[in-house]
């Protein structure tokens, strides 16, 4: 994260654009310092974001004692980061839990890091990939049947990762639409 100051934003940004050779549009900031006829910003590209992501990650393990294998890359909107550990199990924990907590607070380090609200998640040895699977067949059938049948569905609670999935997933079929109601572990679909 490098700190720039000029006239306005776009001028920052342009300016960047142009020394850099990239396009405005992958040049993350945030305002460190505004006065009326100057600003300061922090400027940061995906680049940095998944940089810091990696090694905050490598750190975190190599301090538990933990070898694990990360790979982080940007796609769909979010960032997403898979490991791969010596005994993935430990990393995963009962029914997710474990990774859940882990992928809190990397975001929340993340986040605080740069200032912004950073999507992301994190998967470990395609365990999140077999969930999204699953959850995709189980809705499927649901949905097929909300078709039919005409009448309403409600599922329980599902994590925020995983309503997204069913949002676009479903998004694409007939006569189907998905809301998400309710707060926090009362939020439903």
């Amino acid at each position: 994260m490098k700190t720039y100051s000029g006239e306005s934003i776009k001028q920052i940004l342009d300016d960047i654009a142009y020394e850099e050779g990239i396009d405005p549009s992958i040049i993350h900031y945030n305002i460190q310092e505004k006065s009326e006829d100057s600003i300061t910003l922090n400027i940061f590209t995906d680049a940095d974001i998944i940089e810091f992501t990696k090694e905050y990650i490598e750190t975190f393990f190599h301090n538990m004692q933990h070898t694990v294998h990360v790979d982080v890359f940007y796609s769909d909107n979010m960032y997403r980061i898979f490991l791969n550990a010596e005994n993935n199990s430990i990393v995963i924990g009962k029914e997710g839990s474990t990774l859940k907590a882990y992928t809190n607070l990397i975001r929340s380090a993340v986040n605080a890091h740069f200032k912004k609200n950073i999507r992301l998640v994190m998967d470990v040895n395609n365990y999140k990939a077999n969930i999204y699977e699953k959850l995709e067949s189980f809705v499927y059938n649901i949905a097929r049947e909300v078709q039919e049948t005409k009448i309403d569905a409600t599922l329980d609670f599902l994590p925020s990762d995983e309503r997204r999935v069913v949002h676009n997933y479903l998004s694409g079929m007939n006569n189907i639409k998905t809301v998400s109601t309710g707060e926090g572990s009362e939020r439903r679909l």
